[in-house]
Parts: structure tokens; C-alpha cells; sequence
């Protein structure tokens, strides 16, 4: 009996786009696999047309991926960019040789604190999706609406309904946005809440030109028993600077 031939992509078929699936097969192609120098060789000239195009050739809009500072380039290059640091500050899993990577960790969460004015601060996240699922996960209950800013009027992808709320089970509702003004619309805000009635509203976005009416906002969620969570991943710096809007000190309400 013949052996049926093997799937090369194993069960992930099912979920990968037939976008992805045709990239993949077009890359398989295009590079001699069984000689490492070749594929080493891409990966550097690959590397080299990055940096020099998002360097030399184009000005970088989005805050979260300006410039990188040279010290923290240097240190993400050194020995802290890859070495386990497993568990809380004070009561470390790998205890043996981290003893200074464990006070850098204290130093960035008292720094984060005072920068940001918090009273709390979680700096191990991974990523912004990370991130996002962290707070739809420890504020919402499956079956739950959340209510967050459109793709479509420059909110995050990873706050609507295709991240990470379609594998917890929410629903998702978008804020009206007023497109003239680049802001929320209030009075159509207050109508879509009452209707979608959300356990969670996130502000934040991509293009974010103008502070949010955070207090009417955190109003509004107060009088529906919702939570206010504001996304500043991409103006964060700014928030930290005193630059722009801080959303601590705008809400003044108990359900921040």
C-alpha cells in the first residue's frame, strides 16, 4: 500500500491564508536550502536593505518605531537581550547569576512607576497583542462587549474583533468617531454604549492627534458599571514626558 506523501505544512494549513501559503512556496523556490552560505547570505542582504531603507530612506511617523537609543541598542545586543530571568522580582526561579539583571528589573518598574505616575506596573510583556489580550483577559468574562476604536478610523487591530477578543469570545462594538475632528463623538458614543452595554472600553490608537475626552469617557463607563483602559502603546513616551495628554490624571473616576 503507498505511503500517502506527506503535508509539508502539517495541520497549520487549516489557519494559514492561501496568501501566506503561496509566499511560503514562492520563498521555498527562490533560495538553494541545502547550502547554508546561500541562505546566510539572504538573511544578511536582507538585513542590510532593512536598515537602510527605514534609516536613509524614509522618515519613521509611528512613535514605538522612531529611534532606538544607542544604549538601548547596545544592552538588547548584550548578554541581557537573551539571558532567562524567570519569575518575580525578589524570589527569581533561575536565581544563580542573575542577581544584576534582577535589580535593572526593579530599576525599570520603580523608573516606569514615576514616569508614568502609576501605581502599578507590569514590564514583561512581549508584545502589543500580548499586551491587549493581558487586559481583555483580566477585565472581561467571556460573552462580554468591549468596546475600542475601528481599524478603520486608525485604532489598533489587535483591540477589535479579529485579535485577541475573537478567541476569548467577545464581542466587539466600535467608538463612533468623529472623522472632521479626529476624536471621539460624545453624544454618539453615549448612545452606542448604552445599546452595546460594554464591560470594557479601550481608547488608544495608531494616529492618536488629540487628547481623548477621557473623563466624559470614564463618566459615561461609570454610570454602564464598565472598565477604562487606555492603550498609549504608540505615544507612551510622550505620556512620560509630560508631552501629551496623561489619562490618570484626566480620569478622576472609580471605574478607571
Amino acid at each position: 500500500m503507498a505511503r500517502k506523501k506527506a503535508d509539508r505544512h502539517a495541520k497549520s494549513s487549516a489557519w494559514r491564508s492561501e496568501e501566506e501559503l503561496r509566499y511560503m512556496d514562492n520563498l521555498r523556490g527562490s533560495l538553494d536550502w541545502d547550502t547554508p552560505e546561500a541562505v546566510y547570505g539572504r538573511v544578511k542582504r536582507l538585513y542590510e536593505l532593512h536598515d537602510d531603507y527605514r534609516e536613509k530612506s524614509c522618515i519613521n511617523l509611528v512613535a514605538s518605531e522612531n529611534v532606538m537609543s544607542p544604549m538601548a541598542r547596545a544592552y538588547l545586543g548584550s548578554d541581557l537581550g537573551f539571558r532567562v530571568c524567570d519569575g518575580p522580582i525578589g524570589r527569581k526561579i533561575f536565581g544563580a547569576g542573575v542577581q544584576y539583571l534582577e535589580e535593572l528589573e526593579a530599576i525599570c518598574v520603580e523608573s516606569s512607576r514615576k514616569l508614568f505616575r502609576a501605581e502599578y506596573v507590569e514590564h514583561r510583556l512581549l508584545s502589543g497583542t500580548m499586551g491587549c489580550a493581558a487586559i481583555q483577559f483580566a477585565l472581561t468574562k467571556p460573552g462580554e462587549t468591549v468596546m475600542s476604536q475601528s481599524s478603520n478610523s486608525g485604532g489598533f487591530v489587535c483591540n477589535g474583533p479579529i485579535g485577541p477578543a475573537k478567541y476569548i469570545g467577545l464581542s466587539v462594538a466600535d467608538i463612533p468617531w468623529d472623522s472632521e475632528a479626529m476624536n471621539v463623538d460624545m453624544e454618539a458614543f453615549e448612545e452606542a454604549a448604552k445599546e452595546a452595554k460594554p464591560k470594557l472600553i479601550i481608547l488608544g490608537a495608531m494616529i492618536t492627534l488629540f487628547p481623548y475626552p477621557v473623563r466624559e469617557i470614564a463618566g459615561v463607563a461609570e454610570d454602564l458599571g464598565a472598565r477604562v483602559a487606555y492603550d498609549g502603546a504608540h505615544i507612551g513616551g510622550l505620556v512620560a514626558a509630560g508631552r501629551f495628554q496623561d489619562p490618570w490624571a484626566r480620569a478622576r473616576t472609580s471605574s478607571w
